[in-house]
């Protein structure tokens, strides 16, 4: 995670991410970390301590995940530190009691509370931040998490307006979380609207693909 280049041509300016498939997958981190976390079931944010249990695929063709069964955890700490970064890191936790998969992209949006003119570029994995690795179908077993992350560059004209919230879909699993972004969130954390206006590299935001492991994120 070291090169620095402009975000994709192909990125098309929208007030909501087109929504896209998930994937996701069973991994652990052993960073303890007090997090946002939105249950499922409730479209309130909660204060949680991000941890986790590692765990191994266990089934093939396990069905789709389902809103119901699935918990988001995060911003987690421990993440990012690439020179000029921004990220949000979060884990999807499967809560029931049976293996299910997820594949493909999140759907982002972000509000400062209104929605963020931000470009969004959800459907191309890679940049100066992201592994450029395709995703795949992969299986959350019981209580099995997979993790995927939220990045953009930093403001180098000038930061205009803070990023107070987030909304993550998943096609796959009906509903959507919302994380409060509110501060205190540390720097790295903290997503501005650059005052370059759609010209700036800051106003671009990519979203990976859910990942089995942490580790798979980066590039």
């Amino acid at each position: 995670m070291i090169g620095l280049t402009r975000p994709k041509a192909r990125a098309v300016v929208v007030y909501m991410a087109v929504s896209v498939s998930l994937s996701a997958c069973s991994s652990s981190t052993s960073t303890p970390a007090s997090a946002l976390s939105a249950v499922a079931g409730s479209s309130t944010p909660t204060r949680v301590a991000a941890g986790a249990t590692s765990s191994s695929p266990q089934s093939v063709g396990a069905p789709w995940c389902t809103r119901a069964h699935l918990a988001l955890i995060g911003p987690l700490d421990g993440f990012g530190g690439a020179t000029g970064e921004h990220e949000l890191t979060f884990a999807l936790r499967n809560t029931g009691s049976l293996d299910c998969s997820l594949e493909g992209f999140p759907s982002v949006e972000l509000y400062d509370p209104r929605p963020m003119l931000f470009v969004y570029d959800n459907a191309h994995p890679g940049g100066p931040f992201l592994s450029m690795t395709p995703p795949s179908r992969v299986m959350l077993v019981a209580h099995g998490q997979g993790y995927f992350q939220v990045v953009k560059y930093r403001c180098d004209t000038g930061q205009s307006t803070l990023a107070t919230l987030v909304r993550i879909t998943m096609p796959n699993a009906a509903g959507s979380f919302t994380v409060d972004l509110s501060p205190p969130m540390t720097p790295v954390r903290s997503l501005w609207w650059c005052t370059g206006q759609t010209h700036d590299p800051g106003n671009v935001v990519s979203v990976s693909p859910i990942r089995q492991t942490a580790r798979q994120l980066g590039p």
